[in-house]
């Protein structure tokens, strides 16, 4: 973990896009270590996106990167990325399709009910050997 790295960086330039980054190439390697085969072509999903940083890391890998989020906050260099408009606490999740890797990042403190959320995320989801 590099939670060193994220103390220091929030410390001096609080929550930047810099942030972010670290935290993003990070659970990128964990997520590889754990199993989890990021290779070009894996259909994934940043769900809860805000600025795209996290989907920003997979498209560098040669993911096919869908964001959502409840506004478009994507920088200009996403602005041709595909881009779903959802509500967490209120929308169908089971709308934004079948994903092969699905990213929900610093999400869950935004939401009026993150338990909802959940379990609606849990019921959508079939049951796959390589999850983590």
């Amino acid at each position: 973990m590099i939670i060193h790295k994220l103390f220091a960086q929030h410390l001096k330039h609080r929550d930047d896009a810099r942030f972010y980054f670290f935290q993003a190439q990070d659970a990128i390697a964990w997520i590889e270590r754990a199993g989890v085969s990021i290779l070009p072509e894996t259909r994934a999903l940043d769900l809860g996106c805000g600025h795209g940083i996290f989907g920003a890391e997979l498209l560098k890998r040669g993911c096919k990167v869908t964001f959502a989020d409840y506004e478009n906050g994507l920088p200009a260099e996403l602005a041709s990325a595909p881009f779903r408009r959802i509500d967490l606490d209120r929308d169908d999740i089971g709308t934004l399709g079948e994903h092969d890797l699905i990213i929900c990042s610093n999400v869950l403190e935004h939401l009026a009910k993150p338990n909802q959320f959940l379990i609606q995320f849990i019921r959508s989801s079939p049951p796959r050997e390589d999850c983590i």
